[in-house]
């Protein structure tokens, strides 16, 4: 398995943080474009459905 990106980390940290409200409830959040396809950079943003 390829370790993730700095970015990748980073907005993934970020999207966890933000959705701690909803983590608890399985299925309800999820993370989709390049940050879950592992093809973000420093310009990506996180696009999150609830």
């Amino acid at each position: 398995m390829k370790s993730m990106n700095v970015p990748i980390q980073y907005l993934l940290k970020l999207a966890r943080r933000n959705l701690q409200a909803y983590i608890a409830i399985p299925k309800a959040t999820f993370v989709t474009s390049s940050v879950a396809e592992e093809l973000c950079d420093e310009y990506s943003d996180c696009d999150i459905s609830i």
